[in-house]
């Protein structure tokens, strides 16, 4: 495990995974969390046309047909509003537990994976969510070790776990997921194959 400390923060990569990780002492509770989140502009043109211009680049190149998921949505269900068949979750404020009963083609997580504190709980729930050959549709910065200092992505509070493709690599290995897609800065596309 290698240990990192920066702006008066600790950080650690573990050996298995290679995320890199906020120590626990930093974590933020549940309250304060909610709030940074409702302090998003979710609701502006701005907003929706970052989300379009995504789908269209990136996600529907690569989209299965059948239900897809949303997962952590924040508190604007854009993609019901872009994809026909989708349905929508988030722990604040679409915590709707059906989504948990239901298998799907496509999952998307669109500036999720790092507020995620149990990383590989939520991957696995995930993946075992998902059809055989469905995928998982992934944006979150990919973290580089040499350009940790002024990463203006370790600043934001509510993130607490980040990756790079070797990340993924490992996440791919471990979870039976192959690399479908990846642009090696934000965007990655994993596909179940078992």
């Amino acid at each position: 495990m290698k240990k990192i400390s920066l702006n008066h923060k600790s950080y650690f990569i573990d050996d298995e995974l290679l995320i890199l990780r906020l120590a626990k002492k930093h974590y933020i509770n549940e309250t304060l969390e909610k709030n940074r989140y409702l302090k998003h502009n979710n609701s502006g043109d701005g907003y929706l046309k970052y989300h379009q211009n995504l789908y269209e680049k990136f996600i529907k190149p690569y989209l299965n047909e059948g239900l897809s998921l949303d997962f952590g949505c924040g508190p604007v269900k854009v993609y019901e509003q872009l994809i026909g068949n989708t349905l929508s979750y988030d722990k604040y404020f679409f915590n709707n537990k059906i989504i948990f009963e239901k298998k799907f083609d496509n999952i998307i997580l669109i500036e999720v994976l790092e507020h995620l504190k149990n990383p590989e709980d939520s991957i696995k729930l995930l993946t075992s969510l998902l059809n055989e050959g469905g995928r998982l549709f992934i944006s979150t910065h990919f973290y580089d070790l040499n350009k940790l200092d002024n990463w203006w992505y370790l600043r934001d509070e509510t993130h607490v776990c980040f990756y790079n493709l070797d990340s993924f690599k490992k996440i791919g290995q471990r979870y039976h997921l192959d690399l479908v897609y990846t642009d090696k800065e934000k965007l990655i596309v994993l596909e179940k194959v078992i």
